[in-house]
């Protein structure tokens, strides 16, 4: 648990509900539906070639994958031009908590947030630490949707193999988190 009292709470138990649509080490920067809707938008008003794709889901018993984590799938952020970030105003979560790092996957939040190893500052602010919060709550309330399905039968437990063979029709994917 943090200072500030937040603790991310996944259930640690069993998480064959969660698969990673592709494979974490090949993903770029995280993001949320509403962040994908957004940078999406602004991506097409600044002319900048923006390339998104799901990250996590889980698999429904209608036979549909419910995505409820993207990433930009850029080797660098597209909206990184000349050191300079052209969205700074609107920037995701993520990167606004940068450089504390969220939990790996389902794991608790650590006693002190995860300093990148890309950092040449050490210092961690109020904002920087309040914008890591708003990440965390952001992950809690995802999960506490996931949660609801599971308690209303509506998730399967699956492969992530076969998850991701279904996910491949783009009909099957949903987007509702």
């Amino acid at each position: 648990m943090m200072d500030n009292g937040l603790i991310i709470n996944y259930d640690l138990g069993d998480k064959r509900f969660i698969h990673f649509l592709i494979p974490p080490n090949h993903s770029g920067i995280g993001i949320f539906r509403e962040e994908k809707d957004k940078l999406l938008e602004l991506a097409k008003n600044l002319g900048v070639n923006l390339s998104v794709k799901p990250f996590r889901g889980v698999l429904l018993k209608s036979g549909e994958v419910l995505v409820f984590k993207w990433f930009i799938n850029h080797n660098n952020c597209p909206f990184l031009k000349n050191n300079e970030c052209l969205i700074y105003l609107d920037r995701p979560l993520i990167c606004r908590s940068f450089p504390l790092l969220p939990p790996f996957s389902c794991q608790p939040v650590p006693d002190k947030p995860v300093v990148s190893k890309y950092c040449t500052n050490s210092c961690v602010c109020d904002e920087l630490l309040k914008d890591y919060n708003r990440l965390i709550n952001k992950q809690n309330e995802m999960m506490e949707k996931i949660n609801e399905l599971i308690k209303k039968d509506l998730v399967s437990f699956e492969r992530t193999s076969r998850v991701i063979r279904i996910m491949n029709d783009e009909k099957s994917v949903v987007e509702e988190l």
